[in-house]
């Protein structure tokens, strides 16, 4: 993703947050109890203009007005403390329902990988589902939000630091613009 054609560099509440990058996961068959645990997606299209971009999408094609109109910066309609308590609240709920359909307590999670748009939210989803801080992997103090990028990114990471080991059940959640999130459980290969 390369955010910055995407965010008007004099929006103050937008501008610092998103950053260029990307990520890739390769899957492969393994052997064993590794593999997917549980998954979770949801969406809420009722609150998508909360924090959208308007133009570049099937509704709004690209076009040389579209761009000389600014259409295509991201645009937040509500204050940020309730895109905060919407983010916590989806991550939150949705890390505790993988955990649950996979039968496995919290307290059982080896190593927590939010979606690194905001530590203050990445810290308080940890803190509400009581996930020790120590397997929390936080990546975006060095790489800002890459949007779509920042799990596979701080996945390889905690896979090159240690975090993620031999046979490790890993927590990963995302939440984003339109109102959209998911968990994903799984268990590393031993």
């Amino acid at each position: 993703d390369i955010k910055s054609r995407f965010v008007n560099p004099g929006d103050r509440r937008l501008g610092p947050i998103f950053a260029d990058g990307g990520g890739a996961i390769v899957l492969s068959r393994g052997q064993g109890p590794a593999g997917l645990m549980g998954c979770e997606l949801w969406s809420d299209g009722s609150r998508a203009l909360n924090l959208y971009t308007p133009a570049g999408g099937s509704a709004m094609p690209a076009s040389a007005e579209t761009v000389a109109k600014g259409l295509h910066s991201v645009q937040m309609t509500v204050d940020g403390h309730q895109i905060f308590s919407d983010a916590v609240e989806a991550m939150t709920e949705l890390c505790r329902l993988v955990c649950e359909e996979a039968r496995l307590p919290l307290d059982e999670v080896d190593c927590f990988i939010p979606h690194q748009a905001n530590l203050k939210i990445m810290k308080t989803v940890g803190q509400r589902l009581g996930i020790a801080e120590s397997k929390t992997v936080v990546t975006i103090d060095y790489t800002g939000n890459t949007t779509s990028g920042t799990l596979p990114y701080a996945l390889d990471v905690a896979r090159r630091t240690g975090m993620v080991f031999p046979g490790a059940r890993v927590l990963l959640t995302a939440a984003g613009a339109g109102y959209s999130g998911g968990a994903a459980l799984y268990q590393e290969s031993t």
